[in-house]
């Protein structure tokens, strides 16, 4: 259960909360308009600073601040890190609102297009292995289009020479037992093609089967 719950509407300063983008178990991401106006796609940690998963959030944080001027990752507008985070006011990262993968290819799927997203997202993986910088979560989900970029989102599972813990491998996450890190560097890349497959097969009309969009959920 969530140390944290957020609501539609809800004012966490400086964000009004808009409608729910996202969750996992360790955060909520919400569209959010700042009070400038903005709208920005914003991670809420829903962990007590108690909670040792809290750890993870703030690892995040500290990578994606990072890692963001690179145009194959998401970036990252601003954080808050309170020194006593409670549901009022929860520890936080903004980003821009991207479109998913999803629903960019379904825009107009075409193979050379597809095949341009994989080549963009292999080559991030690439530029972040030779840092020993491993995702870890690589799936449609986590996938984006953003400023003419095809760019890796939510680096909540990532891990790099600084990190302060690491997942252990029996440790669940959700209803998934959470893989060694020991073959994390082959494993993004073989998900990455897993996933172009799949996304290509959902387009591809079936024997007296109409062919349909593949609508996630």
């Amino acid at each position: 259960m969530p140390d944290y719950a957020f609501h539609n509407g809800q004012i966490i300063e400086p964000w009004v909360l808009l409608e729910p983008l996202g969750k996992g178990g360790n955060s909520q991401v919400w569209k959010a308009r700042h009070e400038d106006g903005r709208v920005a796609s914003v991670k809420f940690s829903i962990r007590k600073k108690s909670n040792k998963r809290y750890q993870r959030f703030i690892d995040e944080v500290k990578l994606h601040g990072t890692l963001a001027p690179h145009p194959g990752v998401l970036p990252m507008y601003a954080y808050c890190l309170p020194e006593q985070p409670g549901n009022k006011a929860p520890s936080w990262l903004s980003m821009p609102v991207a479109t998913p993968i999803r629903d960019a290819l379904n825009e107009d799927f075409e193979l050379e297009r597809v095949v341009e997203a994989i080549a963009e997202v292999a080559e991030t993986l690439v530029w972040l292995s030779n840092q020993k910088i491993y995702h870890r979560d690589i799936k449609p989900a986590n996938l984006y289009y953003y400023d003419g970029h095809w760019v890796l989102g939510d680096l909540g599972l990532a891990t790099f020479p600084e990190k302060s813990s690491v997942t252990s491998s029996s440790e669940r996450l959700g209803h998934h037992r959470q893989p060694s890190v020991a073959a994390d560097h082959n494993r993004g890349h073989r998900s990455l093609r897993f996933h172009h497959h799949a996304e290509e097969d959902s387009h591809r009309p079936r024997h007296g089967v109409a062919e349909r969009k593949y609508v996630e959920g």
